[in-house]
């Protein structure tokens, strides 16, 4: 893919407003978290990125591997990027996927938290 720099890029941009709290992320199952936004056009967008399991056999050993995917897709359901950490294993591509898995995760646990300390908070606790 010629473009996969360019996505790196970005996919680091976007880890680090994460981290610095200014994206919000939704966690959609135990290994996906999404985050809903819009495009330049006011297109209806989901950025998602997901922790999966694969296992592989290497002669007679099997081990497992954890393989990160990252999709935005447009509403009602355009996938327009599919990126997968196991299809650029020699690239940047999975550790930057990973990366982003962990601050989507943290912020998706914050949201919990904050309003975990919210209910607490509002019932005297």
């Amino acid at each position: 893919m010629k473009a996969l720099n360019e996505y790196i890029n970005k996919i680091t941009a976007i880890t680090k407003r994460t981290e610095l709290g200014e994206i919000s992320w939704q966690k959609g199952s135990q290994t996906t978290f999404s985050w809903r936004t819009t495009g330049i056009n006011d297109e209806n967008a989901v950025i998602s990125v997901q922790k999966s399991r694969s296992r592989i056999r290497l002669g007679g050993i099997v081990k497992d591997r954890i393989v990160y995917i990252f999709q935005i897709v447009l509403q009602p359901k355009e996938t327009l990027v599919n990126l997968s950490s196991i299809e650029y294993t020699n690239t940047p591509l999975p550790d930057v996927l990973e990366r982003l898995y962990n601050a989507a995760e943290y912020s998706a646990d914050k949201r919990s938290i904050d309003l975990f300390d919210s209910i607490l908070k509002k019932n005297k606790f």
